[in-house]
């Protein structure tokens, strides 16, 4: 064989071996971001468990997190309603920036959607979103939130009567 047909037969094995290459290092970087994306989700359930555990260890907030109203949350629930409201707004928003950066995929999103939507339609905690996270939230959530059909009126979103009643170091 002589040299111009080794040189030919060596291109294209490098070539081979370039493109074996790069195929290699995508298989890789997939499974960089495989990981990553596992590892976030691992650290979102693990954030939603300690919430649940530090409920099951007391009593203190369940009326809380299962009244169907505020009005039914007593005096002593009142401050863990509040903390409630707010971590679960925090986590969603976090959600929303995770998913539209695509952190989260879509199965995952829908679910967490639903949950969304659920602390959207309760009416008697909106004004926690209204009055200490709106202006907190990056622009992005609050215009899905806005998207978001509305079952709640204007008069809905206003802070509860029992609010006005707390410490001013409490509100």
């Amino acid at each position: 064989m002589d040299s111009a047909k080794l040189n030919d037969w060596m291109q294209v094995i490098g070539l081979f071996a370039l493109v074996a290459s790069l195929i290699f290092v995508g298989l890789q970087m997939k499974q960089t971001q495989d990981i990553a994306l596992a590892g976030q989700y691992q650290a979102r359930a693990e954030s939603t468990m300690e919430f649940y555990l530090m409920n099951l260890e007391s009593s203190q907030g369940h009326m809380a997190i299962f009244s169907p109203s505020a009005n039914e949350i007593t005096r002593g629930d009142i401050g863990y309603y509040l903390m409630a409201a707010n971590f679960f707004w925090v986590k969603y928003d976090n959600h929303h920036y995770q998913y539209t950066s695509g952190f989260l995929d879509q199965e995952t999103w829908e679910g967490l959607e639903s949950r969304i939507e659920a602390l959207w339609e309760r009416c008697d905690a909106r004004w926690i979103y209204e009055e200490n996270h709106r202006k907190a939230f990056r622009e992005s959530f609050n215009s899905y939130l806005a998207s978001l059909e509305d079952p709640c009126r204007p008069e809905d979103s206003t802070r509860p009567a029992w609010k006005n009643e707390l410490p001013e170091s409490d509100q």
